[in-house]
């Protein structure tokens, strides 16, 4: 399975899935894969009926999923936070994939590591992602600031409804996280909220660069939860590969 999540030109999109294909061609049956499609075909009909149209006719299966099971596949691999869980005596995780053209946020309660798959207890959305964000506030600071609004107004629903919960741990997912706090690249890292305060505090952004405002809202959004939960640390997750489902980045 193929898990496509990023803003690509159809040419650049073309050009990759040829690669796959003449990748796999040594496989006998095509129908053993299988491409999926998220936010930026969720977006573009006319950029989703040219891709599925070239994916089938190369006789792959094709699926835009919503963001609920955008969620599950991103949480796939979630066997892989077992030793995490079991060495930290972790019990409930709130997972939130922070991406460029959507936000989806889960809750997963007592994880059952004798199963492929977890569905979330509750889950929240935003249909929008950093890199929609970004460019309606460029060079804009008014409009920044409804921005940051938007993503304290999500974290507060997401408080809102798990607020009563115990023993939660975060665990985000997203090139933006791992931007904004420099982690490096093992299985996971641990950050602090005063040392993503002290990462934030030497930034001098700037309202022209797009990556930084990115930052800054990701930034602004993780703060809003940590504050609302009065939680003091969370973790990145750094599989970009994960339970067989393979990222084009």
């Amino acid at each position: 399975m193929y898990y496509f999540n990023k803003k690509l030109t159809i040419d650049d999109l073309i050009k990759k899935i040829q690669g796959l294909i003449k990748h796999y061609a040594k496989e006998k049956d095509n129908s053993s894969f299988q491409f999926f499609a998220t936010s930026i075909l969720r977006q573009n009909n006319d950029f989703k009926k040219e891709v599925e149209s070239f994916i089938t006719d190369c006789g792959f299966k094709f699926e835009l999923i919503n963001q609920e099971m955008e969620l599950r596949y991103s949480f796939a691999g979630f066997k892989y936070f077992q030793s995490l869980v079991n060495n930290n005596n972790l019990k409930n995780i709130i997972y939130i994939d922070i991406g460029g053209g959507s936000i989806e946020a889960g809750f997963f309660k007592f994880l059952d590591f004798s199963k492929n798959t977890q569905d979330p207890t509750c889950s929240f959305f935003l249909q929008n992602g950093m890199k929609d964000f970004n460019e309606s506030c460029t060079k804009n600071i008014e409009q920044l600031a409804n921005n940051i609004k938007v993503f304290s107004d999500f974290a507060k629903l997401i408080f809102k409804n798990l607020k009563n919960e115990r023993n939660v741990t975060f665990i985000f997912n997203g090139g933006n996280v791992k931007d904004i706090t420099k982690s490096q690249k093992k299985d996971f890292n641990k950050i602090s909220i005063s040392a993503l305060n002290k990462i934030y505090e030497s930034i001098d952004f700037d309202l022209q660069n797009k990556k930084q405002i990115e930052n800054l809202l990701c930034y602004s959004f993780i703060k809003s939860l940590l504050s609302l939960f009065k939680f003091s640390d969370f973790y990145i997750n750094h599989y970009g590969a994960i339970y067989g489902y393979v990222y084009i980045n």
